[in-house]
């Protein structure tokens, strides 16, 4: 269980980043993405889990892919192709629903040239 608290600590890290690095306020940030200010704070400090349909919402409201939040987040010597995807940490059932949402997600988006 302390892995995955590290995992979460480590996409609340990201996630403040992110956010401060857009110039949002937590509450800006809530109101985007539908959520409670204190439940943003939660999770930017790793004290709350979101679900991936919460971390799916909050990378929306910032303009990112989902797969950023949880980029570095992956402890030493998980497989490559997690630590290349940015999915290390998950279950199988949510690394299910995050390609799902990342495949959602890239329909829409324009080809990189």
């Amino acid at each position: 269980m302390a892995g995955t608290d590290v995992i979460y600590e480590q996409v609340g890290r990201a996630l403040r980043e992110i956010r401060t690095g857009a110039g949002l306020t937590q509450q800006q940030l809530a109101e985007r993405a539908g959520l409670s200010v204190s439940f943003v704070s939660f999770l930017e400090a790793g004290r709350k889990k979101g679900s991936l349909e919460t971390y799916h919402r909050l990378a929306h409201a910032l303009g990112i892919p989902l797969a950023r939040l949880f980029s570095g987040s992956a402890p030493a010597g998980w497989a490559a192709r997690s630590k290349a995807t940015g999915s290390e940490g998950l279950t199988a059932a949510e690394h299910r629903v995050l390609w799902r949402l990342l495949k959602r997600s890239r329909r829409g988006a324009p080809r990189r040239p």
